[in-house]
């Protein structure tokens, strides 16, 4: 069944598992297929189940926690799941305490470098992004993963510098684009934030970080109609987008 999973071969995987659940339900392999298959289905909580249990009938082995940490941390990023974002950081840890040849493995040190971020760690994040910066393949990327901890770190100054030499050679990176305009707006630069979220905003129209930054920045600048107008454009194209909402109320109190 794994050997099938693996060609990609899913649905004929099916008959070898029923098999193999017949005749022992804990079977640790048994486990890892039926993890494996539902991870093809895109079935992520049924992954996370079986991949558990491998944790706990093969107490030893470094290779499930790996897979659960990576599983934790794709699922913290689609949602914001304060549970998934610990879950990650445990199971990664435990990886790296199991093998300690993890931490020369750069995808490695991406994945506990982010889940040292999304845990409100960014000191150990940086820690884990610094030594990825010393690839040379990976540079690039490290910068943009500096900016986020410099952000984190409230170092606006650095974070804006390390986003800039990462656009360099991804111009089109929106989020990084919106990300680099709120910096600029931490850093009351309002002209800087709005120049570079017109630039976002001219690639994705209606990306709602760098729509929100720049009705701030406008508001910032003294021009509360101009900034009512740019939340109300964006509430007509995503009306239920609560701090465009929230910049309105605001506005309309003061």
């Amino acid at each position: 069944a794994l050997s099938l999973i693996g060609m990609d071969r899913v649905d004929s995987s099916q008959k070898y598992i029923h098999k193999a659940q017949g005749i022992d339900e804990n079977n640790v392999l048994l486990q890892l297929a039926l993890g494996s298959y539902y991870r093809a289905q895109h079935q992520m909580e049924l992954v996370i189940k079986h991949i558990e249990m491998v944790t706990s009938i093969a107490k030893k082995a470094w290779e499930p926690h790996l897979f659960l940490g990576k599983t934790y941390l794709s699922q913290a990023q689609h949602t914001d799941n304060n549970r998934y974002k610990q879950k990650s950081l445990f199971h990664l840890v435990r990886a790296m305490q199991s093998n300690s040849t993890l931490d020369k493995n750069l995808s490695f040190l991406r994945d506990i470098g982010l889940s040292c971020l999304y845990n409100d760690r960014p000191r150990e994040a940086e820690r884990y992004f610094n030594r990825l910066r010393q690839d040379r393949g990976n540079q690039n990327v490290a910068r943009y993963y500096m900016g986020l901890v410099a952000f984190e770190l409230e170092k606006y100054n650095n974070a804006v510098q390390h986003f800039r030499a990462f656009l360099q050679e991804n111009p089109d990176r929106t989020d990084v684009l919106a990300k680099q305009a709120e910096g600029y707006y931490r850093l009351g630069d309002y002209a800087k934030a709005r120049t570079v979220c017109a630039q976002c905003l001219s690639i994705e129209q209606f990306n709602l970080d760098a729509r929100l930054v720049l009705g701030k920045s406008i508001l910032a600048q003294g021009d509360a109609t101009e900034a009512i107008r740019v939340f109300k454009e964006t509430l007509k194209e995503v009306p239920h987008h609560i701090p465009s909402f929230q910049q309105i109320i605001s506005i309309r109190r003061n």
